[in-house]
């Protein structure tokens, strides 16, 4: 699931061999798109006039959101697990497992370059919005980051997680990296020189998707455990566990700063609307708890099956 850079229609990819956008406002269906296969990536161009969509049968295709018509289509012989547009929508990067990076010209489907440095397939691919940094993750652990001067160079690769990389996306502002890994956390990188900034280890289970807000003040997470997590970028604290999913999420995203939408794999594959404006009283718990946390662990009297209470929130 992906949200137009407006905000007002999100789009699904699903195992059905259909791409569906729907309203963000209220959850109407606008449009199915076709493929012959399931779909794993999809892209809105940054005009919000075009989405590209990829299966793993290797076919990418360009739609005109408007009306659902197919303006190209063109097949890559590889099994695709993302796209992404760049900024100015000249560009559309997609991954795979043949373990590269491949750039398209996206009007007419020519490809325009092939990135060589990872050692597995590769899962995520994510431009920076000012377009001058990609960023893939791999299967290898691995998260590159590829500079654009004259034409586009390996920068840095960062192996500080310890198994595969599910999802990668940069902050508004581009200073900021977020990865998702199956290894269970969450890292946030230093766009600028890779530093490793916060790892965030809070989730059971695989780590499958993160997302910023718009204004850079929270960081959603998502994944096998069925659980959202924000965290407050600035120190790393985790603010809320949002619970309303029955099996694992597959992506999370932020509509607005106090919009945030999820949709669940599996058997439920449901999307949910999250409206942020209703957590001050969550919040207010985890204030009070953080309060008392230390009384209610350490005081003899208190009974032992009320000692951890605030750590099942």
């Amino acid at each position: 699931m992906i949200v137009s850079h407006d905000g007002k229609i999100l789009a699904t990819a699903s195992n059905d061999h259909t791409v569906k956008l729907w309203r963000s406002l209220d959850g109407k269906l606008l449009q199915t798109l076709p493929h012959d296969n399931a779909v794993e990536g999809i892209s809105f161009s940054p005009n919000n006039q075009f989405l590209s969509s990829a299966s793993i049968d290797g076919i990418i295709k360009f739609w005109r959101i408007n009306d659902g018509k197919l303006l190209n289509s063109w097949k890559d012989n590889t099994v695709i697990f993302d796209i992404n547009f760049s900024p100015d929508g000249q560009v559309l990067a997609s991954v795979g497992v043949d373990q590269v990076i491949k750039l398209w010209k996206p009007s007419d489907g020519k490809l325009l370059r092939i990135l060589k440095g990872h050692n597995d397939k590769i899962i995520s691919v994510s431009f920076s919005p000012n377009g001058k940094i990609l960023a893939s993750g791999s299967k290898d652990g691995k998260i590159n980051l590829w500079i654009q001067t004259k034409d586009w160079q390996l920068f840095k690769s960062l192996d500080q997680h310890n198994s595969a990389i599910q999802d990668v996306k940069f902050s508004p502002d581009g200073m900021l990296l977020a990865s998702a890994s199956v290894d269970g956390t969450v890292k946030l990188w230093k766009t600028t020189d890779g530093t490793l900034l916060k790892s965030l280890s809070a989730h059971k289970g695989h780590v499958l998707s993160v997302s910023f807000s718009p204004n850079a003040q929270l960081l959603a997470s998502a994944g096998e455990d069925g659980i959202i997590k924000l965290w407050q970028i600035s120190d790393g604290s985790l603010l809320y566990n949002l619970r309303g999913h029955k099996s694992a999420i597959r992506n999370v995203n932020f509509i607005k700063d106090d919009i945030l939408a999820s949709v669940s794999a599996g058997f439920e594959s449901t999307i949910i609307l999250w409206n942020l404006k209703d957590m001050e009283l969550d919040k207010l718990l985890k204030n009070g708890c953080n309060w008392v946390r230390d009384y209610l662990e350490n005081n003899p009297s208190v009974n032992e099956t009320d000692k951890y209470i605030c750590n099942k929130r």
